[in-house]
């Protein structure tokens, strides 16, 4: 499993990889960043935390999800039909 951990560093963006580099990540830490606008789309990720989801929503976080298959259930509601 790749983790890549980009926490506390008063990011608004996430930075540039070479062609494919988040292809291998398995888990992104994004936390205490300035990030505004998150897109997931046509990923593998099939579910999220809650309290990412709930960070998410408090925050006003454009949030692009095109061609991501949530897994349905109850922890992924709030992704579903958003």
């Amino acid at each position: 499993m790749t983790n890549l951990h980009f926490e506390n560093n008063a990011l608004t963006e996430l930075p540039k990889l070479p062609s494919h580099g988040y292809d291998i990540i398995r888990e992104l830490h994004l936390a205490n960043n300035k990030i505004s606008n998150l897109n997931i789309s046509n990923n593998n990720i099939t579910s999220l935390e809650s309290k990412a989801v709930e960070f998410l929503q408090q925050r006003n976080i454009t949030f692009v999800q095109s061609g991501v298959y949530w897994k349905c259930n109850c922890e992924n509601e709030k992704l579903i039909f958003t």
